[in-house]
């Protein structure tokens, strides 16, 4: 099988990880409008919102491989618990339960017991579990950080819940763009070991951002180019940064988004994990 060419191609992934560098902090102020960009910056008043919480997905779902292989991960599968319930419906979701049995012992049949969906990320993902309420997915997401955090703290948390069939959707780096080296080499290592226990590795591109103290619309981009030419193949890039300057997005304090603009976000995330949405060639 591809994926499974793919992965034993890769046992000596990278493994040797630096640790430096302070992460940003939130702003400390209230959520408040600020100015929105001229035409062409892509970042679009709340009007320009899809209705409601549907999206519809750009060619290819906004989602392809870093390189030309034809070692293709396999298109997702919908999990027999299904889809989340829609936001305000009858019968909600209860909150992830844990995962009581590490992830890395698998069963006599070879599977790793995991959970559905994993969102890695920093307070975009605090925020966004916070619009769209109760969910069955696991959330491993702290404001303010990144790189670092996640080396000592989140990598722990979910290497225990990443098994077979989970599909895993990271989006750190708008904290530390400076790390883009790190991450390439850690999650380069990290999705060698995950896809080899059958599981899937999304990386989202870090997200637009507004005039704020920590980071600018350059450096972000650059970020995103520099992580997209250089991450493995079998990690598959879903480019949420052009999909929310295509769709448009409200930008509340340089960094966050409001909340029609989360749940938009999740929609989209769960339609490419979920919905059958094949990487591009």
């Amino acid at each position: 099988m591809k994926r499974k060419n793919a992965a034993m191609l890769l046992a000596g992934a990278l493994s040797a990880l630096i640790l430096f560098g302070a992460e940003i902090p939130l702003l400390a102020a209230e959520p408040t409008e600020i100015g929105l960009p001229a035409a062409g910056e892509g970042v679009m008043p709340e009007e320009a919102l899809p209705a409601g919480n549907g999206v519809v997905l750009p060619e290819n779902g906004g989602i392809s491989q870093n390189a030309a292989s034809d070692d293709a991960a396999m298109p997702p599968v919908v999990p027999e618990n299904g889809m989340a319930v829609p936001v305000g419906s009858e019968g909600g979701v209860q909150a992830a339960p844990a995962v009581p049995v590490s992830a890395r012992i698998p069963t006599e049949e070879g599977i790793y017991p995991g959970a559905p969906l994993v969102f890695i990320g920093d307070s975009r993902f605090v925020q966004m579990r916070e619009a769209v309420g109760p969910t069955p997915w696991v959330w491993i997401a702290e404001s303010g950080k990144g790189y670092d955090w996640f080396v000592e703290k989140g990598l722990e948390r979910a290497d225990n819940v990443v098994g077979t069939g989970t599909r895993v959707i990271i989006n750190l780096g708008v904290n530390d763009v400076r790390n883009a080296d790190k991450y390439i080499a850690l999650f380069n290592q990290k999705a060698a070991e995950w896809t080899m226990r059958g599981a899937f590795v999304y990386y989202s591109s870090a997200n637009p951002v507004w005039t704020n103290p920590y980071v600018t619309k350059e450096q972000v981009e650059a970020f995103n180019q520099k992580l997209q030419a250089n991450l493995a193949p079998y990690i598959l890039w879903i480019d949420s940064y052009n999909y929310l300057q295509s769709t448009g997005c409200r930008i509340v304090d340089g960094l966050h988004y409001d909340t029609p603009t989360y749940v938009n976000l999740y929609t989209y995330y769960i339609g490419i994990c979920f919905n059958s949405v094949e990487p591009s060639e």
